[in-house]
């Protein structure tokens, strides 16, 4: 199964007009356990390693190489007043691996 993953951060003080930012990524696994466990670990690292959030500036624009870097911010876990996760499952079938024959017969 594929799940998209939304870990949106709340701010204290809007900046540049905006409530919150957040993190987007997709995982696929078969297991739901596995899918609840790397989003437990994401957060963990949110809260306790990295004690904040990368966030992408502009949506629209790359996130690879060097313009990519210059893509990203960090925003210090002070800056945040609260967190919110949203999940949507995007399928719900057994996902192929690359190059995994699906035929049916």
């Amino acid at each position: 199964m594929e799940v998209f993953v939304h870990i949106k951060g709340h701010l204290r003080v809007p900046a540049n007009g905006l409530t919150y930012r957040s993190h987007k990524f997709t995982v696929r696994q078969e297991d739901p356990e596995i899918i609840a466990k790397f989003i437990n670990d994401a957060m963990m690292e949110i809260l306790n390693i990295m004690r904040g959030m990368i966030c992408v500036k502009d949506e629209k624009k790359t996130t690879k190489g060097i313009a990519g870097f210059n893509n990203l911010q960090f925003f210090h876990i002070d800056l945040f007043s609260h967190f919110d996760i949203e999940t949507r499952v995007l399928s719900a079938v057994k996902t192929p691996e690359p190059g995994e024959d699906v035929r049916v017969n």
